[in-house]
This record gives structure tokens, C-alpha cells and sequence, in this order.
């Protein structure tokens, strides 16, 4: 099982965007092992208990996008995450998305092995997998 942070950087001024933020968070599924991390470039007052309530909460006093998305990156480095996705906070996940987004790495890294080998790159991806009994 995967190991995935989701960091969303907000920028909440409006219900509007809380409700945007909200959704995008419950829209997140998966069998693998996810954790959400909010990375607030800025934020009302009013709504800061909701957007904390929402995942690991860290503070972006530089309100500078690319900074934000440092601060995810390192949060999941930092916890050894196998994969780190960072979406904009009014994205909705489709419910397989994350699952098919693992699946399409692992294949990667299975067609990168057979090109090391000099086998034929799509080897082993078109089998049935057969597990032991």
C-alpha cells in the first residue's frame, strides 16, 4: 500500500472558496494510505477553524504560491510518502483517480526495469497477474 500526502494550497477569502476547498477534500478517495495537508497562503479568520479541521494545517506567512507548494513537498518527503499530489483547492477527484494515478507509476517503473534489461518494454504489462494461493 501507497503512502500519499495531498497538500492543497487555499486562499480562502469567500464561503465560496471554503466550500470549494471543502469539497475537494471530501472528493479525495483511495484504498492507499492518504494524508491531506492544508497549506494556507491566506485565509479569513472565519473560516480558518473549518480549513483546519480539514488535514495537517500549516501556515504560509509568505502567501507565495511556489513556497506553499515547497512547504507540501517537504511535509511529504519529511514523512516518507511514496507520492506527494498537490491540486488546486477547488478540484474534485474523480473516486479512482488517486488508485489509477499509483497504478500508472507502478507500470511506469515496470517499463523503465524492462528498458534497463533490454527487454521488450511492455513485458509483463499485458499478463494476468497471478498471485499465490
Amino acid at each position: 500500500m501507497a503512502k500519499i500526502t495531498v497538500s492543497i494550497p487555499i486562499y480562502i477569502s469567500d464561503e465560496l472558496l471554503a466550500e470549494f476547498t471543502e469539497k475537494t477534500v471530501e472528493s479525495i478517495k483511495s484504498k492507499h494510505d492518504v494524508e491531506i495537508v492544508i497549506i494556507d497562503n491566506y485565509c479569513m479568520s472565519e473560516f480558518l477553524p473549518r480549513m483546519k479541521k480539514l488535514g495537517t494545517y500549516y501556515k504560509n506567512d509568505e502567501n507565495c504560491l511556489p513556497k506553499a507548494w515547497n512547504i507540501g513537498i517537504k511535509h511529504g518527503l519529511n514523512n516518507n510518502s511514496d507520492y506527494i499530489i498537490i491540486p488546486n483547492n477547488d478540484l474534485i477527484f474523480h473516486p479512482e483517480a488517486i488508485d489509477n494515478l499509483v497504478k500508472g507509476a507502478a507500470g511506469q517503473a515496470v517499463q523503465n526495469m524492462n528498458i534497463m534489461f533490454n527487454l521488450k518494454e511492455d513485458m509483463g504489462l499485458d499478463s494476468i497477474p497471478i498471485f499465490p494461493i
